[in-house]
């Protein structure tokens, strides 16, 4: 445990309390993405009942990574649970679930069938990974190119491991969705000069 707290705190994704300086992030709130690649498209996920904003879908050229905030207790690790909840509600719609070991430790490669665009249903794979901080979790799940491409892998892996998480104080239940927030003004990045 001790061990992958101090990895965690040196790779990233951070905690708040051990940056120094948030100059050029993307404010969303408890996730702050820095602003390190232009080429990154960000979608924001909606709860459909809440309409509260929940998750961000980052997309690289090739690879789609979702990111979502969950709550924890201060001193314990809740991404154990978290998978095995994760594995029973694939199972449960028929997904191929595989514990791995990858760069953020217990992960799970998943392939199921999914709705494609034109009504049919493909085969998709996804690749769910989670590091657990003070008194959060930071839960991923990866598609495209970045599960067979090591240098798109590497790419989404670094973009992971740069966000920087400010929980905040408010009391909420362990394994809880940690609302985000828009950013104030334009996201996107400045035009480059022609």
């Amino acid at each position: 445990m001790y061990n992958e707290i101090v990895k965690r705190s040196e790779l990233g994704p951070l905690d708040l309390a051990e940056v120094a300086s948030l100059e050029n992030v993307i404010d969303f709130g408890a996730l702050k993405l820095p602003n390190l690649n232009r080429n990154l498209a960000i979608k924001v996920e909606l709860e459909e009942d809440t309409r509260r904003l929940v998750a961000l879908t980052l997309q690289t050229q090739g690879s789609m990574l979702q990111i979502s905030l969950f709550s924890a207790p201060k001193n314990s690790p809740v991404w154990h649970e978290v998978l095995e909840v994760l594995v029973s509600s694939l199972e449960s719609q028929g997904a191929n679930v595989e514990p791995v070991i990858g760069s953020f430790g217990r992960e799970l490669m998943v392939s199921m069938q999914v709705p494609s665009e034109d009504g049919n249903s493909v085969q998709q794979q996804i690749r769910f990974i989670g590091v657990d901080g003070p008194r959060w979790l930071l839960r991923g799940s990866i598609t495209g190119e970045a599960l067979s491409n090591l240098s798109e892998q590497a790419e989404v892996e670094r973009i992971f491991r740069s966000i920087i998480v400010d929980r905040g104080a408010e009391a909420l239940p362990p394994r809880e969705l940690v609302p985000l927030t828009m950013p104030p003004g334009n996201i996107a990045p400045p035009a480059r000069p022609q």
